[in-house]
């Protein structure tokens, strides 16, 4: 089947994006770890100790860590993903265009460009949540009025805060997961531009 060039832009948001880049497979070391790490938080949060007052300002401390890397780290993955852009071969992505990968049925091209969308979604959403979380969440803020208003409170903001600890703590570690997968991507890509081009010079005839 001829190759249609108007499906390489057949997404048009990122959330689209982020829906498709869904097929690719996730490591499950990857996996393993924010699962642990969630268990470890849950763990600590339910202690007799950990109180809401406590946890909630773990939850602030972590978003105020977590914003500030993660708007930080973004300059980095741009750079990273320039490099992939730019060192890579036009001839390259054609041919990475025409061949499916197996797993995720996307074109080879779509499916690197999408490993490296993946990252960039998922740090944008990361910030804004922590975002949110600063907006939101500070003492006696919104967050902290609506709570006042419904039954059970003190019970209530436990459950938030233990909540708010699990999803930051795990959040927090899955996005630098996402920097070790991201780092790799760059490397592999690389050498795969690079091989491609000798395999290309010495298939050439003399």
């Amino acid at each position: 089947m001829a190759f249609d060039p108007a499906e390489l832009t057949s997404e048009k948001s990122l959330f689209k994006i982020r829906l498709a880049a869904r097929k690719i497979p996730s490591s499950a070391f990857n996996q393993w770890v924010v699962v642990v790490t969630a268990t470890l938080a849950l763990a600590y949060a339910l202690l007799p100790n950990s109180s809401a007052a406590l946890l909630a300002t773990k939850v602030r401390e972590f978003a105020e860590m977590g914003f500030g890397f993660a708007a930080s780290i973004l300059g980095f993955l741009i750079a990273g993903f320039t490099v992939f852009a730019t060192i890579t071969k036009e001839q390259l992505f054609h041919k990475m265009a025409e061949f499916i990968e197996p797993t995720s049925k996307l074109s080879y091209l779509k499916y690197n460009f999408f490993a490296f969308m993946r990252v960039f979604i998922d740090y944008l959403c990361f910030c804004a949540f922590c975002l949110l979380i600063k907006l939101a969440a500070f003492p006696d803020g919104p967050i902290s009025a609506i709570l006042s208003y419904l039954p059970g409170t003190d019970f209530t903001k436990l459950c938030m805060a233990r909540i708010g600890f699990v999803v930051i703590t795990a959040s927090t570690v899955y996005v630098l997961l996402l920097l070790k997968a991201f780092v790799f991507n760059i490397h592999h890509v690389v050498m795969t531009s690079l091989r491609w081009s000798m395999e290309e010079a010495q298939n050439k005839p003399a």
